[in-house]
């Protein structure tokens, strides 16, 4: 068996055997009860974020903003590993194998996908859908079988400065690097290219959104 096939093999297999029991020491594992918290400060952190711009375009405010990431984080929760700093949860980071990246439809029409629809309009189900498939095409270009994905990562905004985001982001980078995992993800502000290098991610790809609506950076590490 070659090297790099040994590996994808020992990926599967840990995969298979963190099912809903990844525990990384460091971090304070995100439970159901704390979903709303995670949407509230997604929805303070994301309020000036072009892919937010994008989906919700004209209806964009805080209260959709968080009504938005509850179903999104409702839907992802029994799909992805969901982590913050402590139980204050002033950060989040979501992980998952990228495989696992695409959200069930049905799961997110469970979850409340409907009730924005008819509050928003069909046309924020079209926008998402065009955003994730942009993500799916910059993650095809570069990111090797076996890779993760930083599904979203965010500080609350009067906790940024502070080194909140290393002490969130550096116990998920090790502990990939001990399981010699790469991963991707991308970002919407030039500012965090430079930000996600010093943590020894790549510049692979940059894309225009759907409709030129902003730079979306895929990085790589």
């Amino acid at each position: 068996m070659s090297a790099k096939n040994a590996g994808d093999t020992r990926l599967r297999k840990l995969s298979g055997s963190m099912k809903n029991k990844l525990i990384i020491k460091e971090l304070y594992k995100i439970e159901k009860k704390d979903i709303k918290r995670c949407a509230e400060i997604a929805a303070k952190a994301f309020i000036d974020d072009n892919s937010c711009r994008f989906i919700l375009a004209a209806n964009l405010t805080f209260k959709s903003l968080y009504d938005f990431h509850l179903m999104l984080y409702k839907s992802a929760f029994d799909r992805m590993y969901m982590f913050s700093e402590s139980e204050k949860i002033n950060s989040l980071i979501i992980i998952t194998p990228l495989k696992n990246a695409e959200l069930s439809i049905l799961k997110c029409i469970k979850e409340g996908a409907l009730k924005i629809i008819f509050s928003q309009g069909a046309g924020i189900a079209l926008r998402a859908f065009h955003y994730e498939q942009n993500c799916i095409k910059m993650h095809n270009k570069f990111a090797t079988k076996g890779s993760w994905y930083i599904f979203q990562f965010c500080v609350v905004p009067e906790e940024q400065g502070k080194k909140l985001g290393s002490k969130t982001l550096c116990p998920i980078l090790k502990w990939m690097d001990s399981n010699n995992i790469n991963c991707c993800l991308e970002t919407h502000k030039t500012v965090n290219v430079e930000i996600y290098k010093h943590f020894g991610f790549s510049l692979k790809t940059v894309n225009t959104l759907p409709m030129n609506n902003g730079y979306q950076y895929a990085m790589y590490r």
